[in-house]
């Protein structure tokens, strides 16, 4: 129950709080995306990754997503 004079809004859904703002920050911003997804490539992006202040969010981002995300190899 809220409080007097504070709308209830318990019955709206919740929306989730996307911050992808350090996806500004990221060391592949300019790379070609499809190394990221491309096997044979998968050396290249990993040489980007390397030097990224950013490969935890991205990891996480990526989690469910083959290709190279955060650093690591994901299959």
């Amino acid at each position: 129950m809220a409080a007097k004079g504070v709308p209830d809004n318990s019955h709206k859904p919740k929306r989730l709080r996307t911050n992808t703002n350090w996806q500004e920050h990221a060391a592949c911003l300019n790379a070609d995306p499809r190394i990221f997804f491309d096997t044979k490539r998968f050396a290249d992006a990993l040489l980007i990754c390397r030097e990224c202040p950013v490969q935890k969010p991205c990891g996480q981002l990526g989690r469910n997503v083959e290709g190279v995300w955060g650093g690591r190899v994901h299959q």
